[in-house]
């Protein structure tokens, strides 16, 4: 099994997607190249030196997983978010 995929889009920049420890694929990152051995070199570095952040630091792929991770268990169970009930908004519109 692979550790990342490296694939152009239609616009001609390449782009990675890792996958995490758990198995499953994180969300593609642009690595802002149309040039194919540019991207695989800039997909292995991060890789081995983190994923940059806007902040300008550094995640590893593992850091990144976990909060993709939590991400997709909060999406997967919206069951679990409250919800305004029907009482609550009637005595809301009698006061």
């Amino acid at each position: 099994m692979r550790r990342f995929y490296v694939f152009k889009r239609s616009s001609g920049i390449y782009h990675v997607q890792y996958r995490a420890p758990a198995g499953f694929l994180l969300a593609p990152r642009s690595l802002r190249t149309r040039d194919p051995d540019a991207a695989y070199l800039k997909a292995v570095e991060w890789l081995q030196d983190g994923i940059p952040a806007p902040s300008g630091e550094r995640r590893s792929v593992g850091e990144d997983a976990t909060a993709a991770a939590a991400f997709r268990v909060i999406h997967a169970a919206p069951s679990l978010l409250p919800t305004p009930s029907a009482s609550f908004a009637s005595s809301r519109t009698a006061a």
